[in-house]
């Protein structure tokens, strides 16, 4: 149907579709498909600003007048053409059409928690869904922690038996947390397995760097290993207890090594992980966007809405170290003790008043006037050891 430019109409988006304003232009994405149309022109980006005030049901009426801007003539064409809205003629319908933009209600949920009187025995803790276990001293040189959960830290003291126990203590038997368990460099304490069979029965996989077999074996009986392996370590420790290998990379040259790896091993799951260094060069070439990558990024709707009010890289996961000590993320402020704190109070702390759970772009000045802080891949521990957060070549 060709726009005739003499008769007023209802301009409507399609319910999947989400806009984006930033400083200069708007982004209008297809959570479908993942069509992206960006505007820059002053007169079409009025026109999307009427469609998304609260009050327009993602629906407006545009005179003949406004009709003969060639801009949004062109703005229409291309909307029509993605199927991401329409057009009706006001003289051929009686009312005006309704479309149900989308709108997500978190944020109230958010501040209902703040006057919920928390009862101190509650043990479902519904929004905690993984814990990271330190398990023991690590006594290689490297410390990893800062950007990546790994075996190689500097952490010191070992949870223990009552460590373990207090954990427990905190999280109802049919809660589906997942425990991830990092064994150090340094030797476990002989009672391991007794600590390993008081988690028996939760989803539990396990993080080392021990090459030790009867170690991997007593493990094995208990969840899925990874065996880690820094640049000082390159070759494949081969056992049949591990089920992924990991490769902690800081150069194009252990990124090589490890690609002739994967190719000599085939049949064996090998993973890598970047780490940030003095290795700038390295990081702009292979964990930067370019705005190729983000024009291809596509999410759904769902994804699109965790954006923009969690930080799902982050939301969910505390770690605990040998000490007790419990965090959000290593590059934050201790949260409290599993010794003296119970996991409902540091959870319910870190959902109001935390820094990680709910880091979101729109919470840093550098994103938070870019149309396309929505798609971009959440804040990661690479960001924040820099304090850098866009690692995008724009």
């Amino acid at each position: 149907m060709e726009l005739v430019n003499n008769k007023d109409i209802y301009l409507y988006l399609e319910p999947y579709v989400e806009i984006s304003e930033g400083k200069e232009s708007i982004l209008l994405y297809n959570t479908l498909d993942g069509e992206k149309i960006l505007v820059r022109d002053v007169e079409s980006k009025e026109v999307i600003k009427k469609l998304s005030e609260d009050n327009s049901c993602y629906c407006i009426d545009l005179s003949a007048d406004k009709l003969k801007d060639i801009n949004v003539q062109n703005f229409i064409r291309i909307l029509r053409k993605k199927f991401m809205g329409d057009y009706v003629y006001k003289d051929k319908v009686n009312s005006k059409p309704l479309q149900f933009n989308p709108i997500v209600n978190v944020q109230e949920d958010m501040k209902l928690r703040k006057f919920h009187d928390l009862k101190k025995n509650d043990s479902r803790i519904g929004d905690l869904l993984k814990l990271n276990l330190y398990l023991n001293n690590d006594s290689s040189k490297f410390n990893y922690s800062s950007q990546l959960n790994s075996p190689f830290h500097n952490f010191k003291g070992e949870v223990g038996l009552e460590g373990i126990e207090k954990v427990l203590s905190n999280l109802s038997k049919n809660q589906h947390v997942e425990i991830e368990i990092f064994i150090g460099q340094s030797p476990l304490s002989a009672n391991y397995i007794e600590i390993l069979d008081k988690l028996k029965g939760r989803n539990l996989s396990f993080h080392v760097s021990i090459q030790d077999e009867k170690l991997l074996k007593s493990l094995s009986a208990y969840g899925e290993i990874s065996m880690y392996y820094d640049e000082s370590n390159q070759h494949i420790f081969q056992s049949s207890y591990i089920n992924t290998h990991v490769f902690v990379i800081k150069s194009e040259e252990s990124l090589e090594k490890v690609e002739a790896l994967s190719t000599e091993y085939s049949d064996m799951n090998i993973d890598l992980i970047p780490y940030l260094e003095l290795n700038t060069d390295f990081f702009e070439k292979y964990v930067y966007l370019t705005q190729e990558d983000i024009n291809d990024i596509s999410i759904n709707e769902k994804d699109y809405h965790i954006n923009k009010f969690i930080n799902s890289n982050f939301f969910g996961i505390l770690s605990i170290i040998p000490n007790g000590e419990i965090y959000s993320n290593f590059n934050e402020k201790c949260l409290g003790n599993i010794f003296k704190d119970s996991l409902l109070d540091v959870v319910h702390s870190e959902i109001i008043n935390g820094e990680s759970w709910r880091l979101t772009r729109d919470k840093v000045s550098v994103c938070k006037d870019c149309e396309y802080r929505y798609l971009c891949p959440p804040i990661s521990n690479y960001e924040l050891v820099q304090d850098k957060y866009n690692l995008c070549l724009n």
